[in-house]
């Protein structure tokens, strides 16, 4: 089982509301809805305890890490239901991305 658009370190943007909305996909063995557990230093967060987010057909999935609060760094275990599959993505972030570029005197 593989992730495909979430890497270790990566940074998840936040909505308005100050949490994620982010859809993932990836490629399986099985079929099944596909689970998702968040954790973090201080153990499992929220709901997020084998949480239901997508569905596994044919090989392939799709979810949504929806409502992970701004914040981490989280490690994000994802699996398939009813098989041994899964994978875990590790100090995820949930927030903004800043971007900086200019000149050589640009201070930080």
């Amino acid at each position: 089982m593989q992730v495909k658009n979430i890497l270790d370190s990566s940074v998840l943007q936040r909505t308005e509301k100050n949490v994620s909305q982010y859809q993932v996909f990836g490629i399986c063995r099985g079929s099944g809805a596909l689970l998702l557990t968040v954790e973090n230093s201080s153990g499992i967060v929220g709901s997020f305890d084998k949480l239901a987010i997508g569905e596994a057909v044919r090989g392939k999935f799709t979810g949504c890490v929806d409502g992970l609060p701004v914040g981490g760094p989280y490690k994000l275990t994802f699996e398939i239901a009813n098989s041994r599959e899964k994978t875990v993505v590790k100090d995820v972030m949930v927030g903004d991305l800043w971007l900086l570029a200019g000149q050589s005197n640009m201070a930080d």
